[in-house]
């Protein structure tokens, strides 16, 4: 045979069994199906177990209920969550250079951790009260202009401006306690 021939055998083959399996599971009781959802959509909530009297388990403890998060997949408010991100990453790997950049300062002869030091006193931002970057959580953001506010997931508010081209970090407000 051919080398066009096996392979059109095979093809042929493999279109078989995957109409076979697509056969079989559509009558095939065990099968989960679910309705489509979209990007940003609440997971589907599972029935509570109950007891024989017909009461439910209790549950375990859980946190408030936070609103989902807004998309964030594209435009100024996707730059605006990536410098926020980008700031984070900067305290992390102690890059004084880059942190400085992001809050539009300039760190003087100093480097490394002196420079997030010294441009954070500049900036009025303490480089160490930022989430980590397992922490992070950019729930909104509201762009007007050159101008944008971000609320973190932890309660914190990033005020950003617009300057060159690049989104620079202003203010940066620890959650309330």
């Amino acid at each position: 045979m051919s080398r066009r021939r096996i392979l059109g055998a095979v093809a042929a083959a493999v279109a078989l069994a995957l109409a076979f399996v697509l056969l079989v599971a559509e009558g095939d009781e065990s099968v989960v199906r679910e309705p489509a959802t979209t990007v940003g959509s609440p997971p589907a909530r599972e029935p509570t177990p109950t007891d024989a009297a017909g009461s439910a388990e209790p549950k375990a403890p859980s946190s408030p209920r936070q609103p989902p998060a807004t998309i964030l997949t594209n435009g100024p408010r996707r730059d605006v969550a990536r410098a926020i991100s980008d700031l984070v990453q900067a305290v992390e790997l102690g890059d004084g250079e880059a942190f400085c950049a992001l809050v539009g300062r300039r760190p003087g002869d100093a480097e490394g951790i002196e420079a997030l030091r010294a441009c954070g006193r500049q900036a009025r931002i303490d480089p160490f009260t930022l989430p980590t970057s397992d922490e992070l959580s950019v729930r909104e953001v509201e762009v007007k202009g050159p101008s944008a506010v971000a609320r973190l997931g932890g309660g914190q508010t990033v005020t950003l401006q617009r300057s060159g081209g690049r989104w620079r970090v202003r203010s940066f407000t620890p959650a309330a306690r």
